[in-house]
């Protein structure tokens, strides 16, 4: 496989129509239930209708999911004027190159941000920024049993894989998981990475070279592919009464630039997703999941802040 897509920053898409796609994926009459829409679906259906319509159809299915729905509307429904003050302690797990990349705002920053101006303790888990899976596993563990009370948990990215991964091997630490909130985690790894790693030999090496220039070694990355051997190919066995919030991003291609497009693009044969992940598989399940429509992977659009102190307030008052 080629990897000229890791460095070409394609045009920008063609505007859409997004009333009339919209309206066409409300009438779209396969599958009219949000649990209906498997990756396989949803990559059928981007396969004969296209990328945008399966998209869309995912965005509707969860607005008018009898259990996602209603969630929505009433984080929507929040006031954004005479906000409360909030109490209590926000821990946030960063994805991966937040410190080599902090365009990105992989290290949470309008998480923080937000929690902070309604008066939430925030803190960062300080995981490797290039490190491993195992690794970072071991940091977030070690901070959740340092908590003396129940915390609101964040993630980002590779932060969510980290979350998973830690409160499978040791589900007591639920305990201290007031809430968490799934911002585009990677749950189930990403299909980019797999071709990373899997590519021939003399194309893993040039980017085993690019990875070095930042400071982290390729290997790290195999624990995220979510190629067949790894632990994120494996369902969810998450702790009984965990409550999750997934925040995911729902893009057409005309909502993004530069690489992530690239990235959406070399995605697009899979399905719906957000320049880094297929979106379906972002979602934790059980749990509720709330869709910001034109949001990539990095979830850097104006509706974010929004989004965050609607969240929170609700969270607040509901948990």
């Amino acid at each position: 496989m080629a990897i000229s897509w890791l460095f070409r920053r394609p045009g920008p898409a063609p505007a859409v129509d997004e009333v009339r796609l919209r309206a066409d994926a409300r009438l779209h009459e396969a599958w009219p239930r949000w649990e209906d829409l498997t990756p396989e679906r949803l990559r059928e259906l981007a396969a004969e209708r296209g990328l945008d319509l399966a998209t869309a159809v995912l965005h509707d299915r969860l607005l008018t999911s009898p259990v996602h729905g209603p969630f929505i509307r009433a984080i929507d429904d929040i006031p954004l004027h005479d906000l409360p003050r909030l109490s209590g302690r926000l821990l946030i797990v960063p994805a991966h190159f937040y410190r080599e990349q902090p365009g990105y705002g992989g290290d949470g920053a309008i998480v923080r941000k937000v929690a902070t101006a309604l008066g939430l303790d925030v803190e960062l888990i300080a995981t490797p920024s290039t490190g491993s899976l195992p690794e970072a596993v071991r940091l977030v563990s070690e901070a959740l049993r340092r908590e003396p009370a129940p915390v609101t948990l964040v993630t980002l990215s590779k932060g969510g894989a980290d979350v998973r991964v830690a409160l499978e091997d040791d589900p007591s630490l639920a305990a201290k998981v007031k809430v968490w909130v799934n911002l585009c985690g990677l749950v189930h790894g990403s299909p980019l990475l797999r071709e990373i790693v899997e590519n021939p030999f003399w194309q893993r090496a040039l980017m085993r070279t690019l990875f070095r220039t930042q400071g982290m070694d390729m290997e790290v990355l195999r624990d995220l592919t979510g190629a067949p051997e790894t632990r994120l190919t494996r369902p969810l066995a998450l702790p009984p009464g965990l409550q999750v919030v997934s925040v995911v991003g729902v893009p057409l291609a005309c909502h993004l630039s530069g690489n992530v497009l690239a990235r959406y693009h070399r995605l697009s044969p899979l399905g719906p997703n957000d320049g880094s992940a297929l979106i379906r598989e972002a979602i934790v399940e059980p749990g509720a999941v709330y869709p910001l429509w034109g949001a990539d992977h990095y979830f850097r659009v104006p509706q974010a802040s929004p989004l965050l102190y609607r969240l929170f307030v609700w969270l607040s008052r509901n948990l």
